[in-house]
Formats: C-alpha cells, structure tokens, sequence
C-alpha cells in the first residue's frame, strides 16, 4: 500500500508514498522531499522550527512549506488553475493580531462505507513521533490563530454587532 500526502494552501498532494513499519509524519514528508517526480510538483519541502510549549518543547515542527510547479498546477479542490511557479507557505505573524500555524491531520485506511479517511487520535505528537498507517494519509494545513483582540472594522460593526455595540473598541 501507499500513503498519501495533502498540503493544502501550495496545492501539493501525491498518493504514491511508499508505507514503511513505523512511518512517522516526519518520515512522509522527507520522503516527499526526497522523492520528487510524481505529480505535477517537480520540488518539494519544508523548513522547521521548534515547539516552544507543552510536553514537545524543543521538537522539531514544521514552519513552512514549498511546491514549485515548472508547468502550473490545478487545485483538486477548485479546480482553478494556477500558474507555474513556486508556492510558498509558511506560519507568519503579519500586520493583525494573528498568527499562521502548520497543523497536520493524520488519517487511518479508508472507513468500509463512503471511502472517507478515519482521523487518527490523538493528534497531539510532534511530527517526528506521529505513526502513518499503511494506505493513511497526512494533511498539512495552514491555520491562521488570532493572538489578541482583532475589533470588528467599523464598516461591519453595526451588522455583526448591533447598533448599541458601535462605539465599543
């Protein structure tokens, strides 16, 4: 059997990874990066950080990821088609009070009914201890987290807050 490997945000996405015992999430995506040639992605990869907190502190976690596409790419989900190049993603503390975070969902084998994927608990481990099941999948996706207040614009307050919430900041 094989793995599949779903990074949404860059579009990349192969179903072709060879399972190993004892594969991790660590283990897919080197495998990816290492294993260029199927798909329309002819580069793959990732840069790390560290977890700063919990009981992984110091683990290594994903950061961003890239996807270069010599002649485009079609998203499965859309089905827009982009233009070649190379896709970059990556976690970022921008102008609002929000952050962006790699967050990866691993699944089990296909359920018996509907070919939809089972999620994989817990799904707390760092990247490098998260075990792959033969024929599972792993999904990278980038979440964006609000790390402070983020005030409604003035524009929408009074159609998502009420005319008596206008002046409140």
């Amino acid at each position: 059997m094989s793995v599949t490997l779903r990074v949404v945000g860059n579009f990349y996405f192969r179903d072709d990874i060879e399972f190993k015992e004892n594969m991790t999430v660590a283990d897919v995506l080197n495998y990816a990066r290492d294993n260029t040639g199927s798909g329309d992605a002819d580069l793959f990869n990732f840069d790390l950080g560290k977890l700063t907190i919990g009981a992984d502190a110091g683990k290594p976690s994903v950061t961003a990821f890239v996807a270069r596409y010599p002649n485009g790419v079609t998203s499965r989900t859309s089905g827009v088609e982009y233009p070649e190049g190379e896709y970059y993603v990556a976690e970022d503390l921008n102008l609002r009070p929000a952050y962006t975070v790699w967050q990866y969902y691993v699944f089990n084998a296909p359920l018996q009914s509907g070919g939809a994927y089972e999620p994989q608990k817990p799904r707390l481990n760092s990247f490098v201890d998260a075990p792959v099941q033969d024929g599972g999948m792993v999904v990278g996706r980038l979440v964006s987290v609000l790390a402070n207040k983020n005030p409604v614009p003035a524009t929408r307050r009074q159609a998502l807050l009420g005319p008596e919430n206008m002046g409140m900041v």
